[in-house]
């Protein structure tokens, strides 16, 4: 597997199903007007990858997962 830029999806995947459910609900109603695809295009953004997740959409995510921003990324 390849090595990630953002640990978002490893985040979601410590939930538990119902936990899981509500956080992407809620992920995905931070990121509007930011389609699904767009979305899991980032959660699997990889380290090498050009692209970045737009930083107002790095705070909102990380505000719902309680970390700071820097704490989202594998990648300084």
């Amino acid at each position: 597997m390849r090595q990630l830029k953002y640990n978002i999806r490893e985040r979601l995947d410590a939930l538990n199903r119902r936990e899981h459910e509500i956080m992407m609900r809620r992920l995905l109603e931070a990121v509007l007007p930011a389609s699904r695809s767009t979305f899991y295009r980032w959660i699997n953004t990889g380290a090498g990858d050009v692209f970045q997740i737009p930083y107002t959409k790095q705070l909102k995510i990380a505000v719902l997962f309680g970390c700071t921003v820097d704490e989202l990324s594998y990648v300084p």
